[in-house]
């Protein structure tokens, strides 16, 4: 990790102002990194992201990078930017006006590049002047985004402050309505409806995404009737999908990801996947590799 760090603090053209003529600091936070661990489960690094936000982290910027190119940009990120220090170090930054930056990572399952995410609170940051287009979470125009699947928003709670929440984008509700209307008049195969069904019941469950389920049930209802005149659909489960909380799961190291990536493999093995998981979180893990991939 130190190699890479010191690779990424030599290669940058120039450094931003707040480390030009601080190089003592800068060398004297690699000993305060941590190593970047990668969640194995989409659905945790969306859960770190929305509390990231909700504590603070308000700015963003975000892309995909191929996987050969990753341990590089992770190292200039944690040379420049700070984003692998302990948090006691972040909190000492923070008390005389520097901002906090933190970074994220998940990798995509069908091909070999890497999400990734900057985040950074308020306050003096040398990111402000070196990223282009970083964004406040707050901006409708540009909201972060996992994948080009899903965006977090805020929404009100009864009783409390609004809260930070996940939901599908609004065109890839729309691809869920073409794919249910297509389903529902397939007429060579009329099960192909509970396999779509099957597929939005397995979405990751925050509640903005589950109340957007809810739609879609009512969408498959409607549609139904309208295709079948029969007002009950027999592959339609009673209840909506049961909340299950993911946790727990250790991360991985980003080197072993990588690296697993450019030898063709998956990206993680199913021990990494199912080591902590419960029976009831097992299909949602499944489920994961169907949703938010690289576009085509």
């Amino acid at each position: 990790m130190l190699f890479r760090v010191f690779s990424g603090m030599f290669q940058v053209g120039r450094r931003p102002p707040l480390i030009r003529g601080c190089f003592l600091w800068s060398f004297l936070i690699l000993f305060f990194l941590d190593d970047m661990l990668i969640y194995p489960h989409k659905t945790t690094t969306m859960q770190s992201l929305s509390t990231a936000v909700s504590r603070g982290y308000v700015w963003h910027i975000s892309g995909v990078v191929r996987a050969d190119r990753f341990l590089n940009l992770e190292a200039k990120f944690a040379s420049l930017y700070s984003t692998e220090i302990s948090p006691a170090l972040r909190y000492e930054r923070k008390k005389v006006g520097i901002a906090g930056a933190r970074f994220f990572a998940h990798p995509a399952h069908r091909s070999p590049h890497l999400f990734w995410w900057l985040l950074l609170t308020e306050g003096v940051h040398p990111a402000r002047e070196c990223e282009q287009g970083l964004a406040r979470v707050t901006d409708p125009k540009n909201r972060l985004l996992y994948a080009s699947e899903f965006e977090l928003v805020q929404t009100p709670h009864e009783g409390s402050a609004p809260r930070w929440t996940w939901r599908l984008q609004p065109q890839k509700v729309e691809a869920w309505h073409d794919e249910i209307r297509l389903a529902i008049r397939h007429r060579k195969d009329e099960r192909a409806v509970q396999r779509v069904i099957m597929r939005y019941y397995r979405l990751p469950g925050f509640r903005g995404v589950r109340e957007q389920i809810a739609g879609l049930r009512r969408f498959t209802v409607g549609e139904w009737i309208r295709a079948k005149r029969a007002r009950e659909c027999p592959y339609l489960p009673k209840r909506m999908p049961p909340y299950v909380r993911f946790g727990g799961a250790p991360g991985v190291q980003a080197e072993i990801i990588v690296n697993r990536l450019l030898e063709g493999l998956p990206p993680f093995t199913d021990e990494m996947k199912f080591q902590t998981a419960t029976k009831a979180q097992a299909p949602y893990i499944e489920a994961e590799s169907e949703w938010g991939e690289v576009d085509a």
